[in-house]
């Protein structure tokens, strides 16, 4: 069906794209990839979302933490089976956290983020 050298060019791409996005986030840590997944059998339910990340941020003492939107962009309305959201700008985050603000039911959501790489 495919030449050899395709079958080769198309799995070394797809390893590096399974590399790249595939990462268990283990926090603390850096991050510039959000991706929200759902159940596609359940159906559009989510109608409203944000994605928080927990910030440090250096105090005159002691260091303290807030809850930040790593990018405007990831609050939405509706995730496909697979919605993948790269930020600006890497985010340095102890905590990430994804905030079902409106459902038509109960909706299974999956929050991932992937390291930075490069």
């Amino acid at each position: 069906m495919f030449a050899d050298p395709d079958v080769e060019a198309l799995s070394a791409f797809g390893k590096a794209v399974r590399s790249y996005y595939d990462v268990s986030l283990s926090l603390p840590t850096t991050f510039k990839v959000i991706e929200l997944r759902k159940d596609i059998e359940s159906g559009q339910q989510l109608e409203s979302f944000g994605v928080d990340a927990l910030i440090m941020v250096r105090g005159p003492r002691l260091p303290a933490y807030r809850w930040e939107q790593p990018d405007q962009q990831r609050a939405g309305t509706t995730i496909d089976y697979r919605c993948v959201s790269p930020l600006g700008e890497p985010i340095a985050a102890t905590d990430v956290r994804l905030r079902m603000l409106s459902a038509r039911a109960k909706a299974a959501v999956i929050l991932l983020c992937a390291t930075t790489r490069h």
